[in-house]
């Protein structure tokens, strides 16, 4: 219990990694890794076709602790916004430093796919465009290292959830790590 205790204290949900039309499923994998790793308890996949499948090389078992939500259109946007985030597409039109990124309304990126970045149809939905600063003669970072980026400059500046949020993520880590748990609540009538 004392581990479930801590990760739960650690994690938020107060920043949101969005995934759009990522071709590599290393890259998502990798992803997925980070985003469990700094805490973050929800990721969202904009995905045209086939599900997405785990690199489990990659995961390590990191996609077994995170709600993960699967889209098969800009919709996701518009949920996002419905729960009060602010929705920020990855990118260098108009775009702020992430530096400059107010961290205090909880926030989601949508980060694009390896070749053309993120869809028209979903960045003309978000609140804005958001760039990592870069200083070297690449154009733009790997998806899998920008999402990382993104999300340890996120976590730098934002504070863990709640007590209601605490209690939430208490209980689902605690199903999570039972192999049995559907069954246990079935038996329980909850």
């Amino acid at each position: 219990m004392g581990r479930i205790e801590t990760v739960a204290l650690g994690r938020t949900n107060k920043f949101i990694p969005v995934l759009s039309d990522i071709y590599d499923r290393g890259n998502i994998s990798a992803v997925l890794r980070s985003a469990e790793g700094m805490g973050f308890g929800e990721i969202h996949l904009v995905q045209r076709g086939d599900r997405f499948r785990v690199a489990n090389r990659v995961t390590r078992g990191a996609d077994e602790w995170l709600d993960i939500f699967t889209w098969g259109d800009p919709s996701v946007v518009s949920s996002l916004k419905g729960r009060g985030y602010k929705v920020l597409s990855t990118g260098f039109e108009n775009a702020m430093s992430i530096h400059d990124v107010d961290f205090g309304q909880p926030t989601a990126f949508v980060f694009g796919n390896e070749k053309e970045g993120v869809r028209p149809d979903i960045s003309e939905l978000c609140d804005g465009c958001v760039y990592i600063p870069m200083h070297g003669f690449s154009q733009s970072f790997n998806i899998s290292v920008a999402a990382a980026l993104s999300m340890f400059t996120a976590r730098q500046k934002i504070n863990t959830g709640d007590e209601e949020h605490l209690k939430l993520y208490r209980g689902k880590l605690l199903l999570k790590s039972l192999t049995n748990a559907e069954q246990l609540l079935g038996a329980l009538n909850v």
